[in-house]
């Protein structure tokens, strides 16, 4: 359709990387990438601190031991995230950490964590979010056509108001002569006495 035209034909490399670069609060932001175990017991989450420095691997030991299910069952995997997003103590020493850092056990109030810093970024690539960008953009010009089409049909209905059609010109009329005023009781030429409306002498 051409509302769907309108939206594809805005998408561009070009726009693309104006909208990303155009919005440095959304996008350039410290994040952290980690996996992580979480037990409810602080001797526990020391003797699998101890089997991780020795060696053991992190994923199999998250998924065997760690509470926190959903992330458990991806070999403890938290992916990217912001400061903001997790416990404070979590954050703290996340973001304070080298990449490749083993920390812990962090106290938090879900339990003891074991950390391991696997990222570290200023920013969002570009790529992660460009799907979301082209769909900004391709709303964004959506609504822009729209726009035009309702402004469009709005002058349509107001030009009858507004605009009159054009006159044509009028020939200009000739003067017509004066015509001379007759006296009360006289006729025209034509006219025999004793015609009606005309009195004769006595």
């Amino acid at each position: 359709t051409r509302i769907e035209h309108a939206g594809d034909l805005a998408i561009t490399d070009e726009a693309v990387t104006a909208w990303y670069d155009a919005r440095p609060g959304q996008f350039q932001r410290p994040q952290v990438q980690a996996q992580h175990i979480l037990v409810k017991e602080l001797t526990l989450a020391e003797e699998l601190m101890k089997q991780l420095e020795g060696g053991a691997d992190m994923a199999k030991l998250a998924t065997d031991y760690s509470i926190d299910t959903p992330t458990a069952a991806r070999g403890g995997e938290l992916g990217w995230f912001e400061r903001e997003r997790m416990d404070k103590a979590f954050s703290t020493a996340a973001f304070a950490a080298d990449k490749g850092a083993l920390i812990g056990p962090v106290e938090t109030r879900f339990g003891f964590h074991l950390i391991l810093v696997t990222g570290k970024r200023d920013s969002v690539p570009l790529d992660e979010v460009r799907a979301r960008i082209e769909s900004a953009i391709r709303q964004e010009a959506v609504d822009a056509f729209m726009r035009e089409v309702r402004d469009g049909m709005q002058l349509e209905r107001m030009a009858p108001l507004v605009v009159k059609p054009d006159q044509p010109d009028q020939p200009d009329q000739p003067d017509q002569p004066d015509q001379p005023d007759q006296p009360e009781g006289t006729h025209s030429p034509d006219q025999g006495h004793g015609s009606e409306g005309v009195e004769t002498p006595p």
